[in-house]
């Protein structure tokens, strides 16, 4: 093999060994989205609200949330864990929730309610109980059902179909603030 063949193999091999490391980057950037900020509430079921609509017919636990401002995605996790035994280890639970949409129905008459809360997601499929640990939102800008808006508030109902006493941790990720609300 001649020098200038053995220099431009070399020269190949040192460009495509500086070129993986940059696709395998921007690669992995695409599949994992980082936010901004990131808000965590720790809720004991003792002290949860109990909601009066059910999961499966099983009692569920509501907290309420607003976003300072419109944003494009929100992702939002819960993890359910209990005391299993008297050392204090704790066990995890499966946690199941679906995300709604506060809409003020007060202008329509023969409506008895004054809000009706639209689902706009959920974390486990009805047919088979198939879960995901966290979901991501997407805004439909234009969709006031779907839209991710500041002056809106948002229901989370929770399960973990037990009567453990449970401590449900919430997360939620957004590119704002995120303001967890008592009530309505």
């Amino acid at each position: 093999m001649n020098r200038a063949m053995a220099s431009t193999i070399i020269s190949t091999f040192l460009i495509i060994a500086a070129l993986i490391p940059v696709c395998l980057s921007g690669c992995s950037s695409g599949a994992v989205r980082n936010y901004k900020k990131s808000k965590v509430i720790i809720i004991p079921s003792g002290e949860a609200l109990q909601s009066q609509e059910k999961i499966d017919n099983y009692d569920t636990f509501m907290i309420y949330f607003k976003l300072e401002r419109e944003v494009k995605s929100v992702r939002i996790g819960i993890i359910s864990e209990y005391i299993a035994d008297i050392s204090g280890a704790k066990k995890a639970l499966a946690s199941y929730f679906i995300v709604e949409k506060a809409i003020d129905v007060n202008q329509f008459k023969n409506i008895k309610a004054r809000y009706v809360y639209p689902e706009i997601g959920r974390n486990f499929d009805a047919t088979d109980w198939t879960r995901e640990k966290e979901i991501t939102l997407v805004s439909e800008h234009g969709n006031p059902f779907k839209a991710l808006e500041s002056n809106s508030v948002y229901r989370i109902r929770f399960t973990a179909f037990s009567s453990e006493n449970i401590d449900f941790t919430l997360k939620i990720e957004a590119d704002c603030d995120v303001a967890f609300l008592d009530s309505q």
